[in-house]
């Protein structure tokens, strides 16, 4: 009896398996069935609607009404043509960007730098011309050499003739060149007074440090004597000695303006020292109501 029992219970579990499985093709197979029969129906569908008249106002599902005027595009169809068309244009950008990218970056990294310098290149020449045009539109309207082009230089108002200000300019200028220039030479060198060979003359003596072998070929007195106040002193960067007095200072050398050279103290204004001019026609001289300190030409 529970032999019985066992036996009938794996029957009926196979049973079930084979009910599982045969369930789930006739599910399959019911799906294509009804698929065909709906089809079939639409077709059906839309012969019934043509033969009541109604065509083509049928209500067949998913029916889609046949063209109301074959042949000819009307403004409704043109205007969801055009925006069909847009949005697909705008999915092909799309694509072709995206597609495109990988390559026309690898094409613009190579030639970006090449025509980045072909376009400076244009740009400098165009900027030449432009800036040549200019000055010439300037002339043709009359007012040069008052012009406004960009970067333009005024020729000069007075050519071959220095005014005033240019003259007071260009002084400025060499005195603050002067001043540089003693003050790199006195960073970078010592100077003392000396006498020259013939023991009469002075001179002033640089000493410079650095100098390799200075001396070759060059000759020095065998028996040098000073006259009284110098000493026989050899300095560094020279090759022989000289007769150097150590009393006297530089600072005492420099005067400023006595006089001794042709300048003298101006007659009308205070601590002024006027010296001769180079006119090449009379010059202009103070007096009491011109204003001037000294002798001016009158060219300028």
């Amino acid at each position: 009896m529970r032999s019985f029992a066992v036996a009938a219970l794996l029957l009926a579990t196979s049973g079930d398996a084979r009910l599982v499985g045969s369930n789930s093709a006739c599910l399959k197979n019911d799906m294509q069935h009804r698929v065909q029969l709906q089809n079939k129906l639409a077709g059906v569908c839309v012969d019934m609607c043509k033969e009541v008249g109604a065509f083509p106002k049928c209500t067949c599902p998913d029916f889609v009404a046949p063209d109301s005027t074959p042949g000819v595009m009307t403004w409704p169809e043109l205007l969801e043509h055009m925006d069909n068309l847009s949005e697909w244009g705008h999915g092909q950008l799309k694509s072709w960007s995206s597609t495109a990218a990988i390559q026309l970056h690898s094409q613009v990294s190579q030639s970006e730098k090449a025509c980045l310098a072909q376009d400076l290149d244009i740009r400098m020449q165009l900027q030449n011309k432009l800036s040549g045009v200019c000055v010439d539109m300037c002339k043709e309207v009359g007012a040069f050499p008052k012009c406004t082009c960009p970067n333009f230089v005024a020729p000069d108002s007075t050519p071959g003739v220095m005014t005033w200000p240019e003259l007071l300019e260009h002084m400025d200028n060499l005195s603050e060149w002067g001043h540089s220039q003693i003050k790199s030479w006195s960073a970078t060198a010592t100077s003392f007074v000396a006498l020259d060979s013939d023991l009469k003359t002075k001179m002033l003596v640089q000493k410079v440090s650095g100098i390799t072998d200075p001396c070759s070929g060059i000759t020095c007195a065998a028996n040098l004597k000073c006259p009284a106040g110098f000493t026989v002193t050899a300095v560094e960067g020279h090759c022989c000695p000289y007769c150097v007095n150590p009393n006297i200072k530089l600072e005492a050398a420099i005067t400023g303006a006595t006089g001794t050279n042709g300048g003298k103290a101006s007659t009308f204004c205070p601590k002024v020292w006027c010296f001769p001019t180079m006119c090449t026609n009379a010059a202009s001289n103070p007096t009491t109501t011109n204003g001037q300190c000294c002798s001016t030409c009158p060219a300028l």
